[in-house]
């Protein structure tokens, strides 16, 4: 079977090589940008000249505050284009890289871990959003570290895998607010988990409780903040969007 270093250098390859083609033989530089592109460069323009998270639209109520901080380095440096795809294209190969993990924990089998590593190596979407300035390769990073962290404390029932994993959970809800409802899920989940074992009911109980007030008071943070600069104590999106609106339109 090939290597896993043979893997991520095939992971690397493919998404340089599509950078390369888009400069070089597209020459058109906007094929890195694409739907939301410009409103996280907006927040993180804003970011960096306020030091506030806004986006001058929504009022702040919509902003989502994870990916333009992976954009702050290229603006700063005055490499936007270089820099972000650079990062993306490391976290894309670190996923590779996850995958393989997370499938030796699940199966503890070198050939099934490498063939899933091999196979997110190749897979096109992946490769395709590595070389846009969009949420998708940062959000699926973080969703893969998160899914390995927690089958590793399932594993080894160490509690740094339990506390890391509510950790990143709650870092790719900032990225994408999708996560933020799924947060909730998986706190059902740990809780159905935990009453399912008579004997380990108290031991399960004590890491559901770790792994629910991490994830809930991180994103939490980010619904007060909302709440005191807008007045609607809400994460993000379209639910915060309409009741804004709504509230402007009785007055």
């Amino acid at each position: 079977m090939i290597s896993l270093r043979t893997i991520i250098a095939i992971a690397l390859l493919l998404r340089v090589l599509l950078s390369l083609c888009v400069v070089y033989i597209i020459s058109d530089s906007n094929q890195f940008y694409a739907g939301d592109s410009f409103s996280y460069l907006q927040t993180a323009n804003e970011l960096l000249s306020s030091r506030k998270f806004s986006d001058h639209i929504n009022s702040n109520v919509s902003v989502r505050p994870g990916y333009p901080l992976l954009l702050i380095p290229g603006i700063v440096l005055g490499r936007l284009l270089l820099m972000t795809i650079s990062m993306q294209i490391i976290l894309s190969c670190l996923s590779v890289f996850l995958v393989y993990r997370t499938a030796h924990v699940l199966f503890d089998n070198e050939q099934i871990a490498s063939f899933c590593a091999l196979g997110y190596a190749i897979e096109p979407l992946s490769i395709y959003w590595t070389n846009k300035i969009m949420t998708e390769t940062l959000f699926t990073t973080l969703c893969i570290l998160f899914l390995y962290l927690l089958l590793s404390y399932f594993k080894t029932s160490k509690t740094m895998y339990n506390m890391l994993s509510a950790i990143v959970l709650a870092a790719s809800a900032y990225v994408r607010p999708v996560n933020y409802y799924f947060i909730y899920l998986c706190n059902i989940l740990m809780i159905i988990w935990a009453i399912s074992d008579k004997k380990y009911r108290n031991i399960r109980f004590k890491a559901c409780i770790i792994f629910l007030v991490l994830s809930l008071s991180l994103v939490g943070i980010w619904v007060i903040r909302n709440g005191i600069s807008t007045g609607f104590y809400v994460f993000s999106g379209y639910e915060g969007i309409n009741w804004y609106f709504l509230k402007l339109h009785q007055f």
